[in-house]
């Protein structure tokens, strides 16, 4: 919990004082190449389990989504965290990926999480500088389980440094071992 906590504060720390450009595509980004993440905090030395549980399921993984019109399926993604609170991880790139923090404790599923623009549930990270934040639509969580948390999302986010700048999210679904 600590270091979720330390992660997420550098993380914020780190990109609340940088200077942003303006939007472009990236042409050279593609949903084939992605970079592999493994987080395993099980202490076991493999990546089988992940989560700090080391449960898991064998069961395939995934997180898709729409964004702005480009389809992207990603195969691993990551879930740390405990049963009462958590983090789900989807890396497209090194510094290109989803983060989606999770309050598990009391909730019954399926629920429903709307967001707001207060909300910094949901961030995605376009570069190391450019980091949008999840200001309308909602994630739907469909079941949360000992091996798995599963769920559909649909969101508008904006560039925390700049109010203008906007991405749609659609379609998105994921499925993620614990």
């Amino acid at each position: 919990m600590k270091r979720i906590l330390l992660l997420t504060l550098v993380v914020i720390s780190f990109t609340a004082c940088l200077k942003e450009d303006g939007l472009s595509p990236n042409t050279n980004a593609s949903p084939l190449a992605q970079q592999t993440v493994v987080m395993d905090t099980t202490g076991s030395g493999t990546s089988g389990g992940g989560g700090t549980t080391g449960g898991g399921s064998s069961d395939p993984q995934f997180f898709n989504y729409t964004l702005d019109g480009q389809t992207v399926n990603l195969t691993e993604p990551q879930f740390t965290g405990s049963t009462g609170f958590g983090q789900i991880i989807s890396q497209l790139t090194g510094s290109e990926f989803f983060q989606v923090a999770l309050t598990l404790a009391g909730r019954s599923f399926p629920d429903t999480t709307r967001l707001s623009i207060f909300s910094n549930t949901v961030v995605y990270n376009e570069t190391v500088t450019k980091r949008y934040n999840g200001e309308s639509g909602m994630f739907i969580f469909t079941t949360d389980s000992p091996e798995k948390i599963t769920g559909n999302f649909d969101m508008v986010m904006t560039n925390e440094a700049n109010a203008n700048d906007s991405i749609i999210v659609t379609n998105g679904s994921f499925s993620v071992n614990k």
